[in-house]
C-alpha cells in the first residue's frame, strides 16, 4: 500500500524520527525557512522552531532536536494520532501509561487537558473531552 504525502511527512518511528526529523540530529541539518525561533525559555531550557501553518514545533538543545510536538498530524502505524479518542488510541495501540494521568491547565483555553505518558514509545499525549489534541516525541530518555 502506498503511503499518503502527508503520513511520510509526519510519520513517527519511536525513539528515532517524526518525519524527516531525527532524535539527536543538529537542526543546522535541516532547512529552516518557514519555521519561527524562539529562544530557549526558563521551563524547558530548549530553543523551539514553529512550523505553525503544518502544525508542529521542534525542540532544540545545543542545536540538537530534543523533542518534537504535533498538533495537526502524527501518524504512526498508519494511522492519525492526532483527533483519535483515547480510548480507541488505546486500543488500537494496545499501549499502557506509564504513569497516571496529569490534569494540566491550559490558560489560552482557561480548560484542563489530560496528559498520558507512554515511555514504551516515546509519547506524551495531551487530550481535551476524550481526543487527542497534541503529541510530543521524544527520544529513549536513560536515566
Amino acid at each position: 500500500m502506498m503511503k499518503h504525502a502527508s503520513e511520510i511527512e509526519f510519520e513517527f518511528v519511536p525513539f528515532r524520527r517524526m518525519g524527516v526529523f531525527t532524535f539527536g540530529e543538529n537542526i543546522r541539518s535541516y532547512y529552516t525557512a518557514g519555521f519561527v525561533f524562539e529562544e530557549c525559555d526558563d521551563k524547558t531550557e530548549w530553543d523551539t522552531y514553529k512550523n505553525e501553518g503544518k502544525g508542529f514545533e521542534l525542540y532544540v538543545e545545543n542545536d540538537l532536536i530534543a523533542s518534537i510536538a504535533c498538533r495537526k498530524e502524527l501518524y504512526y502505524k498508519g494511522e492519525n494520532v492526532i483527533g483519535m479518542r483515547i480510548d480507541g488510541f488505546l486500543e488500537y495501540y494496545g499501549l499502557v501509561q506509564s504513569v497516571e494521568t496529569d490534569k494540566i491547565f491550559i490558560p489560552c483555553d482557561n480548560d484542563y487537558q489530560d496528559v498520558y505518558e507512554f515511555d514504551d514509545v516515546g509519547l506524551q499525549v495531551w487530550v481535551k473531552d476524550n481526543v487527542i489534541e497534541t503529541v510530543f516525541c521524544s527520544p529513549m530518555i536513560i536515566d
